[in-house]
């Protein structure tokens, strides 16, 4: 925690402390918090508790903003003398002053000749002051002043991302951190990038990935620097906040070396800030509105970057989001940073530490509200200050305590399931109290957040964690836990068996590929997996009640779908559900919390989102599964399955037959097939043969169109898949849109993925 120094001391913005790690406690506003953060790790504010957003600049403060973030260092040649009879040598200000009238001809006095230094600073002289240092003369910007200078700055964009400001208003400290972090990113009148006249500079549009707050695997003076495909570990000169995380800006390094990174100025000015309420695998719920996302669109989250459709489901309710656009308005990047809504305090361990809940103050457990007889021993208890709320998680996974730093019996960091964890002081007196040695088996608790909260020795509690079983071979996995935690190490065999794939027997692990598994480690340090034993569930769904018959479906229930049962899990969410009804016969199972309400759910092919569509044939043949006992060779029909789209031609090969699949001879028909058994992540292990031809739906017109993706049958409308397929068979050709082929076509035949009735969507479309 950083030292508190007194308001004056915070206002006059001395540079007696080195730039912190912790975020500014006092700025609600993530934009003006990041732009602090940003000027903080330039030493061009002091980082300290306090930044006091709401409070108007002086003009002197304001003015040794201006010539620190130009990069002025020689504070001693313009100390010793006056300019300005109200700006004495002796003050604290008379160095940035006397540097902004002689080194950078930015400031001019009133007509008495005098700065008045303690004056509050409106707009109009902060975007003066700033015009001036890039380059701008009365000439290039107009005689009116203030108004000129003012509709300057607004069109060369410098007041981006900010509130509306009267030219004579004063400008609040949080605004005024934006406009220079805007300034610092912006071009002078010479077209040159500001920031590097005074500051070694990297490249613009880097993301800061993550640092030592949000990697434990990092040192103290690390951060990870992301661009174009590719991330790089650079030592720091100082912490880097970790409010900065995913935001998109220039990193700055130390003036004689591009290895060791001094800060990082975040473009809040080019973002668009958003408050997720929730994420779907399609669009983005904001406080403001609806995103719709493409599947492909670059997004930051949890540490890393991957494409939307692989990191929605890290996109919680209150986290906020910088949201970067083209120039064409198409969205390019989401930023995620992730429970900046919520801070936690220490954390305790129910019915092992004292715990009392304050007269008034919420509960809330995974996510869900709940009463104080709802938890259970060994729960963890973290309280907000801010939200007068108590987060409970009972997320715990028994993993082998492989190694400890500095001192094993109470480490700053330790490494189990091969994953390194950031132990708190809270956290780390439960290493000495239980006598958990370096190579035993131990349980690790987890808070709200995510963070290691407690250790347990497993003869207190043990846990076999659930996750998704991402990725598998002999000699390789990957878990996804339902706690959030990904472990990735070496699968036990043993007892596994074996299964026929490829005309060959392969270890029986690959069965469980996709699946949800319990998880444990054995003193090995090998990850033992056992499949999760699937419910038999008699209930409907009732999507819009969140009820599965009886029982209360969680806020924050995870949902999971597969194209059949045994076949991969893919997470979606409740808003992912077109239908408002659920039948019990594709609720394949489904977990209870300790309050008795759903928070896990696996469904069976509830959003068509799992296939991929287009024209499809199938040929028959044979394929060898081994020889019998007089070494004659044995043979079994195997079925390839042609998919032509407009994206091009894929293949699938497999030696089950779908009775779903009706076509005659090698003819193309409008179906579909499973994700998991084409292109560059199938799962051929899964035996199984998901492929059904489309029924058609109906003819309609051009005019049934409408610009949303909608058209209309009847009195319906019916949703259009934003990647639907559009054939011609008079041409044999494939249309790359909609709007297309309503240009060359006028009859249009639909095939939906299942009844209208059951939310059913356009997703192969028949032109003539």
């Amino acid at each position: 925690m950083k030292r508190t120094l007194s308001l004056l001391l915070a206002l006059l913005l001395l540079l007696t402390l080195a730039p912190a790690a912790l975020a500014f406690e006092d700025i609600p506003d993530f934009a003006e918090r990041a732009a602090a953060e940003s000027l903080a790790s330039l030493g061009v504010v002091d980082s300290v508790d306090l930044f006091y957003p709401q409070s108007s600049l002086t003009r002197a403060q304001f003015c040794k903003i201006a010539v620190l973030a130009a990069g002025f260092e020689e504070k001693g040649l313009y100390s010793n003398y006056t300019i300005y009879p109200d700006v004495p040598a002796g003050a604290w200000y008379a160095p940035y002053v006397n540097a902004a009238v002689r080194k950078y001809n930015i400031i001019k006095g009133d007509e008495r000749g005098r700065f008045n230094p303690d004056a509050a600073i409106s707009y109009g002289e902060c975007v003066t002051i700033l015009l001036r240092i890039l380059g701008y003369t009365t000439a290039d910007v107009g005689m009116m002043w203030p108004t000129d200078y003012v509709n300057k700055a607004q069109s060369i964009g410098l007041n981006a991302g900010m509130k509306q400001y009267g030219a004579r208003e004063a400008v609040s400290r949080g605004q005024a951190a934006i406009l220079m972090c805007n300034t610092l990113l912006h071009d002078t009148k010479d077209g040159a990038l500001y920031a590097a006249q005074g500051h070694s500079v990297g490249t613009m549009d880097t993301i800061l990935l993550s640092t030592t707050e949000t990697n434990p695997t990092l040192s103290a003076s690390q951060a990870v620097l992301y661009l174009g495909g590719d991330s790089r570990t650079y030592a720091t000169t100082g912490p880097v906040s970790s409010v900065l995380c995913g935001l998109r800006g220039l990193p700055v390094f130390e003036q004689r070396s591009q290895s060791r990174l001094k800060g990082f100025i975040a473009n809040v000015g080019g973002a668009s800030l958003e408050t997720v309420v929730s994420a779907t695998s399609t669009a983005i719920n904001t406080k403001s509105g609806r995103i719709n996302v493409g599947r492909d669109v670059p997004t930051m989250a949890g540490g890393s970057i991957g494409s939307y459709i692989t990191h929605w489901f890290d996109l919680k309710e209150g986290d906020e989001i910088s949201l970067y656009y083209n120039e064409n308005g198409e969205l390019e990047l989401i930023a995620a940073h992730t429970q900046a809504a919520v801070s936690l305090g220490a954390s305790a361990v129910y019915g092992v530490d004292a715990v009392s809940f304050r007269t008034g103050a919420a509960i809330v457990k995974n996510g869900a509200p709940c009463k104080e007889s709802d938890l259970r021993e060994y729960d963890v208890v973290s309280y907000s200050a801010a939200n007068n709320t108590y987060y409970v998680s009972d997320s715990r996974v028994t993993l082998v305590y492989q190694s400890g730093s500095p001192v094993y019996a109470n480490p700053s960091t330790i490494t189990a399931g091969n994953r390194t964890f950031r132990v708190s002081e809270s956290a780390g007196k439960y290493f000495s109290k239980s006598g958990i040695k370096l190579g035993s088996k131990m349980t690790l608790l987890f808070d709200y957040s995510g963070e290691l909260a407690a250790v347990l020795p497993t003869k207190t509690l043990q846990a076999k964690a659930v996750g998704v079983l991402t990725s598998v071979s002999e000699t390789s996995c990957t878990v996804d836990l339902l706690c959030g935690i990904k472990l990735e190490g070496t699968p036990s065999l043993k007892g596994v068996g074996s299964v026929a794939m490829g005309g060959q027997r392969v270890s029986g692990i690959y069965k469980l590929d996709g699946q949800l598994v319990e998880v444990s480690q054995n003193t090995d340090g090998l990850f033992e997996l056992k499949a999760v034993n699937l419910k038999d569930v008699k209930d409907d769904y009732d999507v819009k009640a969140s009820t599965l018959g009886k029982r209360t479906v969680a806020p924050g229930v995870k949902l999971y779908e597969c194209c059949r049962a045994g076949m991969a899990l893919h997470q979606i969410a409740v808003d992912d559900i077109p239908a408002s009804k659920v039948d019990a016969s594709k609720v394949l199972h489904y977990e209870t919390n300790s309050a008795g309400q759903v928070d896990l759910m696996v469904l069976e092919d509830v959003t068509g989102d799992r296939y991929v569509y287009g024209m499809i044939s199938r040929k028959t043949g044979s394929v060898s599964v081994g020889t019998n006992l007089d070494g004659e060779e044995i043979t079994a029909d195997s079925y390839e399955y042609t998919i032509r789209t407009a994206k091009g031609t894929l293949t699938c090969s497999t030696v089950m037959e779908s009775p779903d699949f009706r076509a005659t001879g090698t003819a193309y028909v409008p179906a579909a097939i499973s994700a998991d058994l084409v292109g560059d992540g199938a799962r051929a292990h899964n035996n199984s043969a998901p492929i059904f031809s489309l029924t058609k739906t109906a003819t309609v017109k051009r005019d049934a169109f409408d610009a949303y993706q909608g058209v209309k049958v009847g009195i319906n409308w019916i949703d259009v898949a934003d990647d639907v397929v559009i054939y011609s068979s008079s041409t044999n050709t494939f249309s790359p849109s909609l709007s297309e082929a309503r240009a060359n076509f006028t009859s249009f035949t639909l095939y939906l993925d299942r009844p209208y009735e059951e939310g059913g969507t356009v997703r192969v479309i028949v032109a003539d």
